[in-house]
């Protein structure tokens, strides 16, 4: 992607014309799309939109689904780390919080923290975040 898309905090991606210079963009897409619906590459996106209830065994699949999703960046050189940490929201019933990490190549650290409904399937995103604040949500 050649231009930032930067999520406001309903999970909305907002274009801008600034040129992308990091993985965020694409981090972004990886957890967005859903799994089997870019035609192009039908194994492109996140299967966690399949989820319907938070489980403890469920928490390890969402898991695992943040990071098969982003496995690509490493695959492609593109980062060194990635890492989905999955909890139960304890005030809100069915909703789980994650916080993903990842190193790009460069050694830049960038992270995320979002939340999701299970029954709505939206995910929401709390902050994004770099070395500069202009993608903080």
């Amino acid at each position: 992607m050649d231009f930032q898309i930067t999520p406001d905090n309903q999970g909305i991606g907002q274009l801008s014309f600034t040129k992308n210079t990091d993985l965020r963009t694409d981090i972004w897409l990886s957890i967005m799309t859903k799994k089997g619906s870019f035609f192009v590459n039908p194994d492109f996106g996140c299967e966690v939109y399949k989820i319907r209830k938070v489980t403890d065994s469920n928490l390890l699949l969402m898991k695992q689904y943040f990071e098969a999703c982003l496995q690509w960046l490493i695959t492609t050189g593109r980062a060194t780390y990635v890492n989905a940490d999955v909890v139960r929201d304890s005030t809100i019933y069915n909703r789980y919080d994650v916080t993903i990490t990842v190193t790009q190549a460069n050694g830049i650290v960038l992270y995320y923290e979002l939340f999701s409904d299970v029954q709505s399937g939206t995910i929401q995103w709390a902050a994004v975040g770099g070395p500069d604040s202009n993608y903080m949500v």
